[in-house]
């Protein structure tokens, strides 16, 4: 199994709800919040690629856990450089991405 294969059901979940966030705070004038939700959901899932890529064998553990906390570093340190709102909604973005990637592993252990 490929590490895409279970990122995939976290992207179909987090998507959508990641497009309407930023719509409507982008129609709202929160250009910034909008941009912190983009960051921050595009960097929780290239991290829970990251995670699972590492899991399947593909990374050793040590490199694994520094380049998942570079690319946290990274994109808070990004969404820094906005604004302050745009660092907290980047936040809320990359956790809940998580959120959502650890929901999905448990429901397809259940499965099996």
């Amino acid at each position: 199994m490929r590490a895409v294969d279970f990122v995939r059901p976290t992207f179909i979940h987090v998507a959508p709800v990641a497009v309407l966030g930023f719509a409507v705070f982008f129609i709202f004038g929160y250009t910034d919040i909008s941009l912190g939700i983009v960051i921050g959901v595009a960097g929780s899932l290239m991290n829970s690629l990251m995670m699972a890529y590492s899991t399947l064998g593909g990374l050793r553990p040590v490199r694994a856990f520094i380049l998942r906390f570079a690319c946290l570093g990274g994109i808070l340190a990004l969404s820094i450089l906005i604004s302050i709102p745009a660092f907290f909604a980047a936040a809320a973005g990359f956790f809940f991405a998580h959120v959502v990637f650890i929901i999905d592993q448990i429901k397809a252990g259940d499965c099996e």
